[in-house]
């Protein structure tokens, strides 16, 4: 039988890893030691000893009936679930495959699943392994030990938070900084007029927002804390993020650094593919839907116009017409590449202070970015900046630099993408803010008064309408959506 403690590496690399609990990918490192797949948050010359999990390969099935997706399915009678894995490209994917079968088929590798398993939890109590775990369950998937959480009633409402200030304002609602009464947290607490959702047909969309917010986890997009419903409005609240809009920031700035652009882009970067490895394309990125972390930390917001199930009977494109015009890119059904078209458009803002293409008339500037835009660059920027956006700007979606070009452009030669998502590297602007500070925000906003979120409004809602929005309650410290009080409409006058 194989041993745990085997250090032979027999093959490794980043696969994205579909999770237990959630149907969304995380990026791991994995490696195939002895009769097992191990899996790392990080690469394992980073330092890392100590695996998230592990997925025992004897007596195990490798399903590649989807390698059109790049997709390794892993599964075993002996398994509580189908492990499902995604490969970066066709090379990785042959490698990998190669190699778990000749663990699989080797009928001189080892006991089955059952008796791997034994082994694992008798060298894990002889501390031989170093892994953290509360609890084990089939198939090797590890709980992270010491997870604790507030316990809270099973209902929350507005009258468990105290409201302290507006922070800011859309079409749909406002969004005002909050105090947990029950903890102290502060948080943002996006309150969003059923109405507006209603008479806008934005029901689907507001779902999906909470959802990917619900079940997304990366610390540079933000995390959904609670949902909950009054007759009137949608409650979300999340992380407050108390450094301010990178729109406020750049519009301080006139103009970001060279650090500053390459760093903020990066963390969006990774914010962005990661969202991709879920099957998700954001559809509005500009720096008004980012905010920056009491560190200073880039963390992606507002998923309303975000699109998720790429693998739908359309394919891997989406044809709605939404964004924001100055970041819209050229055509019309695009898959994933529509984001690192605003991307560029993104990163030549940070450098230039603007959009490349702009017009009053709209159809003037959608002509533009169509056909008759040409990008203007002074002669001081940097060579690897210009070449960078020329590639991301490319109205040609198929040659359209990627994600995996964008991660070895040499603009971004001297980020350390791992140190980077551990957030590791020191930020170039740390906000300087406390609970009580909102200096980062604008005072358009902050002078508003807030009483008026206290006051009860007399529901103007159907029965029928408000059934819609009852999926949306959710209590994140219990991991799972909560179901409202039902609701008795007022009888019409």
């Amino acid at each position: 039988m194989s041993n745990i403690n085997d250090d032979v590496v027999k093959c490794s690399g980043f696969m994205t890893k579909k999770g237990a609990d959630v149907r969304f990918y995380l990026r791991r490192w994995f490696e195939i030691r002895g009769n097992f797949l191990f899996y790392y948050k990080n690469e394992r010359s980073s330092g890392e000893m100590k695996p998230k999990g592990f997925i025992p390969l004897s007596g195990a099935e490798i399903d590649t009936s989807r390698i059109s997706k790049l997709k390794i399915k892993i599964d075993s009678k002996f398994f509580t679930r189908t492990y499902e894995l995604k490969v970066d490209n066709a090379k990785d994917y042959e490698m990998w495959v190669k190699a778990m079968k000749a663990v699989t088929n080797d009928p001189n590798r080892g006991a089955d699943a059952v008796e791997a398993k034994k082994e694992i939890e008798k060298e894990s109590k002889n501390n031989k392994v170093l892994f953290d775990r509360q609890k084990s369950v089939q198939g090797g998937s590890l709980m992270k030990k010491g997870s604790t959480f507030i316990k809270r009633k099973k209902e929350i409402s507005l009258n468990d938070f105290e409201i302290l200030v507006v922070v800011g304002r859309g079409s749909f609602g406002k969004v005002m900084k909050v105090r947990d009464l029950d903890t102290g947290e502060i948080f943002a607490m996006k309150a969003i007029k059923k109405s507006t959702i209603l008479e806008s047909n934005m029901i689907e969309s507001t779902k999906n927002e909470q959802l990917i917010m619900r079940t997304i986890r990366h610390p540079f997009i933000v995390a959904l804390h609670y949902a909950f419903q009054t007759p009137e409005r949608l409650y979300l609240v999340q992380d407050f993020l108390s450094g301010g809009e990178l729109f406020w920031h750049l519009q301080q700035d006139q103009k970001f650094s060279m650090e500053k652009a390459r760093f903020y882009s990066a963390e969006i970067f990774m914010a962005i593919e990661h969202l991709h490895n879920n099957d998700i394309i954001y559809r509005d990125l500009k720096p008004e839907n980012i905010v920056l972390d009491q560190n200073g930390h880039a963390v992606l917001t507002d998923f309303g116009l975000s699109k998720t199930e790429l693998s739908s009977k359309h394919g891997n494109q989406t044809y709605t017409f939404c964004g924001t015009p100055e970041y819209l890119a050229p055509g019309a059904g695009h898959g994933k590449e529509v984001d690192w078209w605003s991307f560029g458009i993104m990163v030549y803002a940070f450098l230039m202070g603007h959009a490349p293409f702009y017009s009053d008339n709209t159809m003037k500037l959608y002509q533009m970015i169509m056909t008759t835009g040409r990008l203007a660059f002074p002669e001081t920027l940097a060579p690897e900046a210009k070449d960078l956006i020329t590639k991301l700007l490319d109205r040609d979606p198929e040659t359209r630099l990627n994600a995996a070009g964008i991660r070895n452009h040499p603009f971004y030669q001297s980020i350390d993408w791992d140190k980077l998502e551990l957030q590791e590297i020191t930020p170039p602007f740390i906000p300087d803010n406390s609970d009580n500070d909102t200096k980062y925000f604008d005072t358009m906003f902050t002078d508003e008064d807030v009483r008026s979120e206290s006051i009860v409004v007399a529901p103007s809602l159907s029965k029928k309408q408000h059934d819609d929005f009852d999926s949306m309650a959710y209590v994140r410290s219990r991991g799972k959506s909560v179901k409202p009080p039902p609701f008795n409409p007022s009888p019409s006058k």
